[in-house]
């Protein structure tokens, strides 16, 4: 068996970091997920906003 028998010394390998830059990368991480989402769902409007345009234009044509 390898390391500690040690209660304590066992939990302390299985408790999240405490840390605040630690902390604070996983809450960057979550905000730059959060803007992603919402640029690729506006991109992605954007392309079925352009796709109308493109069709308004063609109905004008004729």
């Amino acid at each position: 068996m390898h390391g500690t028998l040690n209660p304590r010394e066992f939990l302390k390998g299985a408790t999240p970091p405490t840390d605040k830059s630690v902390l604070s990368r996983a809450k960057d991480d979550a905000l730059s997920a959060k803007v992603l989402q919402a640029s690729v769902t506006a991109a992605l409007g954007l392309g079925e906003l352009l796709q109308r345009m493109e069709q308004y234009q063609a109905q004008k044509r004729q």
